[in-house]
């Protein structure tokens, strides 16, 4: 059965109108009210929950195909009606998540996603969610029925968490860990300044942290120039390679929150001022490569610098194993493909030495790893 029939142009507040209706039917307890050209709230369910529906994306769609309006009407009706089913949020169930705010804003132009939201810093936000058999977010108006304010679900949201996490894990060494608390929480550690007081943690500097995807919380000694590569090195694989990414950096610890150790790809006051171009390229008659770091002024083994260093390295050996670079040079093989980071002469001996420890890992990866002088 067909449930109307579109004649010329709908417009934006007649198309709301036509699914009012058809919620009106479906719901015929609830109040539902018209709160804009594309927007429905309802409220007085059963289950107590405030229900805020914006219409922006079925309206686009029927725009493109007025002859699928049926199909699109009741499709987003049933995914209404499924929302309204759905249990109201527990206070008591509240946790704060960490997830990216390139993250946050892909999901809310791909669904209309809106969720609460706290910024976090430059990279970072807490979005709270409902968490049963795992994690859900809901609408920012399923909270409105808690009557609280948001400082107060904060407040909340980290004693559950607390009260959630049974034990805390500690895997590493050499100022490297991974902390975990069961996987699905793990990224949350981050609000929890306790956790950096856990005796399996051997810090003799500052610590870092990274939050590389959902279920893992790094910690690194910033004053261990190859933790902080291992764990730069870690990091950006578990967030290629991991389900629910979060971020390939590395954060410290400046007033309340951790902010990004670095600000960004491109630095050109620092020795190594780009870490999105491959300084030379050479390919090889036969196939295969040489790629170059070039450290034209001296590298210190300060954390920032030693983060810098491992993510070029990572790059080159991102792109060592792409089609295109396969179209080119051949398969890369560490006999064939080489990474040479080309030191300033004046930089820290200890650069050196963490380089040398890293070649396993550029030849698991179809490389072999030089380090040269830059004036040989």
């Amino acid at each position: 059965m067909r449930l109307f029939q579109w004649r010329g142009r709908t417009s934006k507040a007649s198309f709301r109108d036509r699914v009012f209706g058809v919620l009106r039917e479906k719901l015929p307890a609830a109040t539902i009210e018209a709160t804009g050209d594309l927007d429905i709230r309802i409220t007085d369910l059963p289950t107590g929950k405030i229900l805020n529906v914006w219409l922006g994306r079925a309206y686009e769609e029927f725009s493109k195909a007025p002859g699928g309006a049926d199909e699109i009407i009741a499709r987003h009706v049933r995914g209404t009606l499924a929302a309204a089913d759905e249990p109201a949020i527990e206070l008591q169930r509240i946790i704060p998540t960490i997830m990216s705010r390139d993250w946050l804003d892909s999901q809310r132009q791909a669904a209309g996603f809106d969720p609460l939201v706290e910024p976090y810093n430059a990279d970072l936000v807490i979005i709270y969610a409902d968490y049963r058999d795992g994690i859900q977010y809901g609408h920012r108006s399923d909270f409105e029925p808690l009557g609280i304010s948001v400082e107060a679900i904060r407040k909340q949201a980290l004693a559950n968490l607390r009260r959630m996490i049974e034990k805390i894990k500690v895997v590493g060494s050499d100022g490297c860990y991974i902390l975990g608390a069961g996987g699905t929480l793990d990224s949350s550690l981050v609000l929890l300044d306790e956790v950096l007081e856990n005796a399996g943690l051997q810090i003799s500097g500052r610590p870092l942290i990274g939050v590389s995807d959902r279920g893992s919380f790094w910690v690194v000694d910033d004053a261990n120039p190859w933790a902080v590569v291992n764990a730069s090195a870690g990091v950006a694989k578990c967030y290629r390679s991991e389900q629910y990414a979060i971020s390939m950096n590395l954060y410290q610890r400046l007033g309340p929150v951790w902010e990004p150790l670095d600000s960004g790809p491109v630095d050109d006051a620092h020795p190594i001022p780009n870490l999105e171009v491959i300084d030379i390229y050479a390919t090889k008659k036969g196939g295969g490569a040489d790629l170059v770091v070039i450290v034209a002024s001296p590298l210190s083994a300060d954390a920032r610098s030693m983060f810098r260093l491992a993510r070029k390295l990572d790059a080159y050996l991102q792109e060592i194993n792409t089609d295109v670079h396969r179209q080119e040079c051949g398969e890369a093989r560490r006999d064939t493909t080489s990474i040479i980071v080309r030191l300033h002469p004046d930089s820290d001996p200890a650069i050196e030495e963490v380089l040398r420890t890293a070649v396993g890992w550029a030849e698991n990866r179809n490389a072999s790893l030089q380090v040269k002088n830059l004036d040989d």
